[in-house]
């Protein structure tokens, strides 16, 4: 508790923390943060007019598109741990550089592409890339800042990151309403361009950092037996696949929660775009609370058990909301649920945040957040088959089935990410001590 909380003086708000979070005396925080708003404007842009890109613009029919995409990710996770390694070797800010160049190339690639070999080629190049560049960014952030520091401006980052997808979607409508090749291009265009625009940013946080990090010889500063392979780490491996069980969380919130209030509840259509709004506004103003209460890696370790909890709660509101009688009794649990659900996606992402970082040595700190983030690719491969194959046809005992999984994930975070502290953890992070603000 904070001493205006012992004093009886409220906290500062959400619009009051993301302002001090930006403030000047952060140096990094704000090159970091706008870098995430215009990339993720251009996003959620792209996001919302894809499919009838793919399918208008450049000729493919929807199976066609679908299968292109899963493949192409399908060589973008293949290709994540060796990208990471790249950034151990030549250090993350220049290869992070190097990466938003590259989308930006490859977005507006899609621009002169037709028909399904060209696109699938395009695609393939792009997801290299596009999948490689979350665990870089996040290497990035942990080079620039340390210990407390860091938590708090990633938190930063992936509230801004929210605000600038609604932002993309909301101007992505425009585009989308009109439907022809030329505005669905230009939503193309802009998420190519705001890729190309955040290099400049990234540039200015060299500054920052030693002139010797992240040069040839970082790999090789500590001895080979001392370094990890996070593959042949049993403790590494269990935290990566419990925490992709978790992360299906967003699954939920964007593809199986909508089809579930259609098909399965009384609420209208309607409740479809409150639930996804209310979700977007909940982790965009929360995140940051959250995330000053996990970070030190016990309150982390914790703080994914109880992320299963909360999972398994969300699951139990939002299956009991099909036996509502009245729309009204109906919307009020499902967005019970869903704030729950969204409590539990702000403390997964900052407790994943501290215990990643806690067990990263700094020679291996790419490879090793490569090798987490293989997680959230998997999710996005077999989250949807597993949801909408298995859960929903199911209905209400396939939710508390997918609850109790994820109350089980949350148990195995929690004791393989305290047996890695014990062994692999390096003493300085050892209370994850705040680093001072510069």
């Amino acid at each position: 508790m904070s001493s205006a909380e012992r004093d009886g003086v409220r906290g500062p708000g959400p619009v009051a923390r993301l302002r001090r979070a930006t403030s000047a005396s952060r140096p990094g925080v704000r090159p970091l943060a706008v870098s995430a708003l215009i990339g993720s404007t251009g996003s959620g842009a792209f996001l919302t007019g894809a499919a009838l890109f793919f399918t208008r613009v450049v000729g493919l029919t929807a199976a066609q598109a679908g299968f292109a995409l899963s493949l192409s990710t399908l060589v973008g996770l293949g290709t994540m741990m060796p990208v990471g390694r790249l950034s151990d070797r030549y250090g993350p800010i220049p290869t992070f550089m190097v990466l938003n160049s590259l989308r930006g190339i490859g977005y507006l690639s899609y621009l002169f592409v037709h028909g399904f070999g060209p696109f699938l080629i395009a695609a393939s190049l792009l997801a290299v890339v596009d999948r490689a560049a979350p665990p870089v960014n996040q290497a990035v952030a942990g080079q620039v800042f340390a210990g407390v520091e860091r938590t708090r401006a990633l938190a930063l980052i992936q509230s801004v990151r929210n605000i600038g997808y609604s932002l993309g979607v909301g101007l992505a409508g425009l585009a989308v309403a009109i439907g022809t090749p030329d505005a669905l291009r230009a939503l193309v265009a802009a998420n190519g361009v705001s890729f190309l625009l955040t290099v400049p940013l990234q540039a200015q946080l060299r500054r920052l950092v030693a002139p010797t990090s992240g040069d040839a010889g970082r790999v090789a500063a500590r001895p080979r037996e001392l370094r990890r392979t996070p593959w042949r780490t049993p403790s590494y491996v269990a935290i990566m696949a419990s925490n992709t069980v978790l992360l299906l969380n967003m699954v939920v919130t964007s593809l199986l929660l909508p089809l579930w209030i259609v098909a399965e509840t009384h609420a209208p259509r309607w409740t479809v775009a409150v639930c996804l709004g209310a979700n977007m506004v909940i982790t965009a103003i929360g995140q940051i609370g959250v995330a000053a209460r996990v970070t030190r890696y016990a309150a982390a370790a914790k703080g994914l058990r109880w992320t299963g909890v909360l999972l398994l709660a969300g699951c139990v509101l939002l299956a009991v909301a099909s036996k509502g009688t009245n729309t009204a009794e109906t919307v009020a649990v499902l967005l019970a649920g869903v704030v729950t659900v969204s409590l539990a996606e702000m403390v997964q992402t900052a407790a994943s945040w501290t215990v990643t970082f806690g067990i990263c040595g700094d020679e291996d700190q790419g490879a090793s957040l490569a090798f987490f983030g293989l997680g959230m690719t998997a999710k996005d491969v077999l989250g949807p088959m597993l949801l909408l194959g298995l859960v929903l046809p199911a209905g209400i005992p396939g939710w508390l089935a997918l609850g109790a999984c994820f109350t089980a994930a949350g148990v195995v975070a929690e004791a393989a990410s305290i047996r890695a502290g014990k062994t692999v953890r390096r003493p300085s992070d050892a209370e994850h001590r705040a680093a001072p603000a510069t």
